[in-house]
């Protein structure tokens, strides 16, 4: 492995310790502050779960003394781990609200250096609220390496894993009862999960994703006794996209034998996927398995990962009948998803009540996400169309998991011809580039070296040799931009802006990086565009507008409005403007609980100066539908023209079916006879190309004359 490789993604027993001398300090009196403990101790920082750990116990010990923190700005303190620790409190106020979950006994669970059933713990793996899990060493088989998982409550996981044999599938040694607890051993495959993985890949603000298998090799466990027994997968010179899609096979291909064995996985997500030291991927936590057919009852799981009739089910707008297959295959798609891009599908909201976060997840599916492609240039478009088919809202539209294993195997089979292809490709013009050059060494003329006498290419003309000047890059910049040729104008804008940094090259790369779906980036160079370089245009102050909303947070909403107001300030007639204004204050506005805008009056405002005039296009229709149903609870007139904008919008092809499953409209459009028959409208035919109309191409509205 290289020397530096990033380190797994587990605490060694030193820092263990210190976070445990930590929290013995705090509950001793000293003032709690992970934050601080973090600034002062940044090897801490490597170990996401004792990161995870010293943020909820001083949570805790806050909340007991009287002073309990407001939970979105408490997470936000520990800027890399947000995610991690918002799903840790948001499961503390469940149980808050449920005491009776706290009804166990106090543990003593074993400390590294213990025997347990004849096993040596050597350090914990891993950590929940109810259970834990070791790495051990059982010598009773040559100090083969074991995860020996314990829990408080009884699990139907090892009676699930038991009978089932799959070389993606971690397999059980034993299951008993011990010491009043439930212990589990189990093969030890490796520490590092797909969720380091992602981590790794993604981390930095211009981060844009991988680019070979090296980033997977990076995080995986090279422990010799595993990697000995771990066959051949990953050489690291695969690309990442195909990495990914080397996993989902094999993934699939568990699924399709749990399937086939009438078993639902039921928590999909890139933590419960374990990384071999050669790449191999397993499934594990199988705590919420159980048979196809009433699995959708039982509705556990992991919000962000959830399909939308799992989350029906959870907001009991629906009865839990059905197979629960596709549930899997939707959220193999979200894990997919986020490890080609390092980005959820449908980025959750900042909700701590579970049922909160699950209304405001269903109301983003209602949405068509953009595909990978567009979120990660570097991720082939038919890898990404294989992931929007199992992220399809509509069950029924998905593959089963054994379709998706053809359609992966034949996608992988399709890249390998192409490598051979590009490769005797190359062989054949390097052994003509090496003739030319023995011909031209022997000529002994003076005259200008002659061209090959093969045919002309049939690509269009190359753009010029690259320029010299901070200009001259701005110009090809502009020229890549027209050919729609994102990443090359990328970086001629960013050469541009290191060579002479100014407003239009910055807010230029702040387009460039918002058309891949960087929107956090985006943002912050549209911003140092105005600022630093006072480049107050409309256009930038718009399209920062669209890149905040993109980020989804209320604070983001908020600065959104602020941006699109200014650019109508510098141009009222500014369509886009409106719309983002429109879009971020409905956001903003909506009551999760009712569907129902508080104060709809601006919003419905920029709605009717948007609708006003052209063009129009299925998504404005239905994002128009949406926002004059919610705006009040029972307006006829109101609804009405609702149900004929969404007429409207399946007329250029968005799908009827999916409609009454939108919490919006079944609120506020159920029951109405124009809505039903809307619901069966057959979908028209969708453009080719698609109108983004909440950004302005600043090619149009502002030529560049430098």
């Amino acid at each position: 492995m290289p020397t530096n490789s990033p380190p797994l993604l587990t605490p060694s027993v030193t820092t263990e310790g210190l976070a445990e001398s930590l929290k013995r300090a705090w509950r001793q009196g000293e003032p709690p502050d992970a934050a601080g403990a973090l600034r002062d101790h940044p090897e801490l920082l490597r170990h996401r779960s004792l990161v995870v750990d010293l943020a909820y116990e001083e949570y805790c010990l806050r909340e007991q003394a009287g002073s309990a923190p407001e939970p979105e700005q408490f997470c936000r303190q520990l800027p890399v781990f947000v995610s991690q620790v918002r799903e840790v409190i948001r499961g503390h106020r469940v149980f808050a609200d449920h005491p009776e979950l706290f009804a166990t006994p106090e543990v003593n669970w074993p400390q590294p250096g213990a025997s347990f059933e004849g096993l040596a713990i050597e350090r914990e793996l891993g950590r929940g609220g109810f259970a834990r899990v070791y790495l051990a060493r059982d010598p009773a088989t040559g100090n083969r390496p074991v995860a020996l998982k314990l829990s408080q409550h009884a699990s139907g996981e090892a009676g699930t894993l038991g009978p089932i044999a799959h070389p993606h599938i971690v397999a059980v040694h034993w299951a008993r009862r011990v010491q009043g607890l439930h212990a589990i051993c189990m093969s030890f495959v490796g520490a590092a999960t797909l969720a380091d993985v992602v981590e790794s890949a993604f981390r930095g603000p211009t981060a844009n994703g991988p680019r070979s298998a090296r980033t997977v090799l990076g995080v995986t466990d090279s422990t010799a006794a595993l990697a000995a027994q771990s066959a051949p997968f990953l050489t690291g010179r695969e690309s990442y996209p195909d990495t990914v899609a080397k996993f989902a096979l094999q993934l699939a291909d568990a699924l399709a034998h749990l399937h086939q064995l009438n078993v639902s996985h039921g928590d999909l997500k890139p933590s419960n996927i374990i990384l071999g030291p050669s790449g191999h991927p397993y499934l594990i936590d199988f705590n919420l398995a159980t048979g196809l057919d009433n699995a959708l009852i039982r509705c556990g799981g992991t919000i962000p990962y959830m399909a939308p009739e799992r989350l029906r089910v959870l907001l009991g707008e629906r009865e839990g009948t059905g197979t629960a297959a596709p549930t899997d295959v939707y959220s193999l798609g979200a894990v997919l998803f986020e490890a080609l891009t390092g980005q959820l599908p449908f980025k959750p909201g900042s909700f701590l009540d579970p049922k909160d976060l699950a209304r405001d997840l269903l109301r983003r599916q209602a949405l068509v996400p953009p595909g990978a492609a567009a979120r990660n240039p570097e991720v082939p478009k038919p890898l990404a169309k294989i992931i929007a088919r199992c992220l399809q809202r509509d069950p029924r539209k998905r593959p089963t998991a054994r379709v998706l294993v053809q359609q992966l195997r034949r996608y992988l089979d399709r890249r390998a011809r192409h490598k051979r292809a590009v490769l005797v490709g190359c062989g054949l013009l390097g052994s003509i580039a090496l003739a030319w050059q023995i011909a031209s060494a022997g000529s002994s003329t003076a005259d200008p070296q002659p061209q090959p006498e093969v045919a002309a290419p049939t690509s269009p003309a190359p753009l010029p040799e690259k320029p010299t000047t901070p200009e001259g890059l701005f110009r090809r910049g502009c020229e890549f931009l027209r050919k729609d040729d994102i990443a090359s104008a990328t970086k001629d804008f960013g050469d541009a802006r290191v060579a002479k940094p100014d407003g239009p090259s910055t807010a230029f790369l702040a387009h460039c990086y918002a058309r891949s779906s960087n929107h956090k980036v985006a943002a912050t160079l549209y911003q140092e565009a105005v600022k630093d370089f006072a480049y107050d245009k409309a256009w930038v102050h718009c399209n920062r507008a669209n890149s905040l909303i993109r980020l989804s947070t209320p604070n983001d909403y908020r600065e959104a409005i602020t941006e699109a107001t200014a650019a109508l300030e510098l141009d009222p007639t500014l369509r886009a403007a409106r719309l983002n204004r429109m879009q971020a204050r409905f956001l903003l506005d909506l009551d999760p609980k009712t569907e129902v805008l508080k104060n709809p009056d601006e919003c419905l405002a920029d709605l009717e100066a948007v609708m006003a005039q052209g063009p129009y296009t299925m998504d404005l229709f239905f994002k128009a539908a949406y926002v004059m149903a919610a705006a009040e609870y029972g307006h006829e007139e109101r609804c009405a023209r609702a149900v004929g904008w969404l007429r409207e919008s399946v007329k250029l092809g968005r799908d009827s079916k999916l409609l009454d499953q939108d919490p919006v409209f079944r609120v506020h459009l159920a029951g109405r006879a124009d809505f039903a028959e809307v619901t069966k409208m057959s979908p028209g035919e969708r453009p080719k190309r698609l109108l983004n109309l909440h950004i302005v191409d600043p090619l149009e509205s502002i030529p560049p004359a430098r």
